[in-house]
């Protein structure tokens, strides 16, 4: 019997979380949207990106991920990078400025060649693969809570054991009800995690196919 109801609190915790993540995804990260951004007194056309999350930690997980296709530079808070083609050894020189505006961390990238739609289009990869690395940290820091929350709740119940083992019938079902949620939640994210990187991967391949 418990296992039936383990698997039907399962099957309900997917189907939540199926309709739960459009949400967290809505309220977190926008769409990538057309936008402007000024570098040396001058505005340029470039797309952008809302993400509700700190600057500190965006900026950390952009710069750690455009290092991946090739150096970094900072200059007036504007990052310069380039994209590497892996087909014609062509290069793609992109600027990126994080801000904060309106509670929000906004992340606009730009290229001199934008008005080729074809850049465009290589901008906009690159602002998806930043969406998913981001998306996958925030993840992670919820499945690295959920196993703090699993491991508060074993020394609960071992403490309890020790206690006062005459209650341990009358409290033990209130604390195995928040454990499985939890293992089952912890259990979600990680699909979750996995799937990103497989996605990510794909992303990162696109961007130099797109050169």
């Amino acid at each position: 019997m418990k296992k039936i109801l383990i698997k039907f609190c399962l099957i309900c915790s997917l189907f939540l979380f199926k309709n739960n993540h459009k949400l967290n995804a809505q309220n977190l990260f926008s769409e990538i949207n057309e936008s402007k951004i000024i570098i040396d007194d001058e505005n340029y056309n470039s797309l952008s990106l809302e993400v509700s999350l700190p600057k500190k930690l965006v900026k950390k997980e952009c710069l750690s991920y455009f290092k991946k296709f090739s150096d970094v530079n900072i200059d007036k808070k504007i990052i310069y990078h380039v994209i590497k083609s892996n087909k014609n050894y062509k290069e793609l020189d992109i600027k990126t400025l994080i801000e904060n505006e309106n509670k929000k961390t906004i992340i606009k990238s730009t290229t001199e060649e934008y008005i080729n739609e074809e850049k465009m289009v290589s901008v906009k990869v690159l602002l998806e693969g930043v969406k998913i690395i981001l998306q996958r940290k925030f993840y992670q820091d919820h499945i690295i809570s959920l196993e703090n929350k699993i491991k508060k709740i074993d020394r609960k119940q071992n403490r309890l054991i020790r206690q006062q083992p005459r209650l341990l019938e009358q409290n033990k079902g209130f604390l195995y009800k928040i454990y499985q949620k939890n293992k089952v939640n912890k259990y979600i994210f990680e699909t979750s995690i996995e799937k990103m990187y497989l996605e990510l991967d794909n992303y990162k391949k696109l961007i130099k196919d797109l050169i």
